[in-house]
């Protein structure tokens, strides 16, 4: 596991020297050659992508679009490493965000702010311009082996201000006690990394999505709005705040609503979820090639639409360096010095 430490200290310091050009070319490179070497994660990639494109691991879209996948997972960790140059403020601070006005209106209300979103594009990027604002920013994510590396990774994503939570037993907790004192947290809901979501219709098929977004806006009235980061052929990035998600009020407009009279949680939360999945959809359709996810969403074990589980908070995880960047790493290093 010493080996994972030692390539992040290696890549770090590479990619913060290297002309970031040469960087991206570099990593594009190797997302075409992780998309030509059978494996698992390319295997989930083609399943993936194919379900958004209702079509088969072997259509030219979803070929191509795994190629792009890769590229863009790889171009992220370019990002991430080079969060640790000295003028990373600058670099972040470069990232377009079409309109803040949805953002601040619902950090207005003064019962903090959720922001759900998918592994699509950078939106790690998109979430530091957050805390660059002066924003209180919780992101919980995925524990990584070994903790050292875990440990390594926090230090750079939280060198703007970002709160880095690994997920444990108190997480909910913790996440309920910031937005209650004005906080936002930042929760990508597009995988089931405990295995404790909820079952939800998700591109036609029933699936466990994350339910803690929803469970966490019900429980302590913090709205919901989707953010969403996306990567443009010249390498830039923009974000966006769209919809917001109300769960027990009808609201006109661009919102979105659940029926309007009070329920139970449980009939609120299954609405909710409903509503989440549709707008994960809608963006994840916007451009396939970048939703990044390389682990199998869509393959599980055999579930009903019932909901007859249990509330409790399923936390998704963000950090997914786990696996993918033992072998990245090791060619994104080689291909660096060349």
């Amino acid at each position: 596991m010493r080996w994972k430490i030692w390539c992040q200290a290696a890549l770090t310091r590479v990619f913060c020297v290297i002309p970031v050009r040469i960087a991206y070319l570099l990593a594009r490179a190797v997302g075409c050659v992780l998309a030509l070497v059978p494996s698992r994660r390319r295997s989930a990639l083609a399943e993936n992508i194919g379900v958004v494109y209702d079509a088969t691991t072997s259509d030219a879209r979803v070929r191509r679009d795994v190629r792009r996948a890769f590229q863009h997972a790889m171009l992220n960790y370019v990002d991430l490493f080079r969060l640790a140059r000295y003028d990373a403020p600058e670099i972040v601070d470069n990232i377009a965000v079409a309109d803040w006005q949805p953002f601040e209106e619902v950090k207005a209300r003064g019962r903090g702010v959720i922001l759900v979103s998918a592994h699509l594009g950078n939106f790690d990027n998109v979430v530091q311009t957050l805390a660059l604002r002066g924003n209180r920013v919780l992101v919980p994510v995925e524990p990584v082996d070994p903790p050292e590396l875990l440990e390594a990774i926090q230090r750079q994503r939280s060198k703007l201000g970002l709160d880095i939570v690994p997920v444990g037993p108190n997480t909910f907790k913790q996440m309920a006690a910031h937005v209650r004192s004005g906080g936002t947290v930042v929760i990508v809901s597009d995988r089931d990394v405990q295995g404790t979501g909820h079952t939800v219709e998700f591109f036609g098929r029933p699936v466990r999505l994350p339910q803690a977004a929803v469970l966490l806006s019900l429980r302590t009235g913090a709205p919901v709005l989707g953010a969403f980061g996306y990567r443009h052929a010249d390498n830039s990035i923009t974000g966006r705040f769209v919809r917001e998600l109300v769960f027990n009020s009808p609201v006109s407009g661009n919102v979105v609503t659940s029926a309007p009279s009070p329920r139970s949680l449980k009939a609120s939360l299954d609405a909710g979820m409903r509503d989440l999945a549709a707008l994960l959809e809608c963006e994840i359709k916007r451009d396939p090639g970048q939703w990044v996810v390389q682990q199998p969403v869509f393959t599980q074990a055999p579930i009903a639409l019932d909901s007859e589980r249990s509330t409790r908070s399923g936390i998704p995880g963000k950090l997914r360096v786990a696996g993918i960047v033992g072998a990245t790493m090791s060619l994104l290093w080689m291909a660096g010095r060349l």
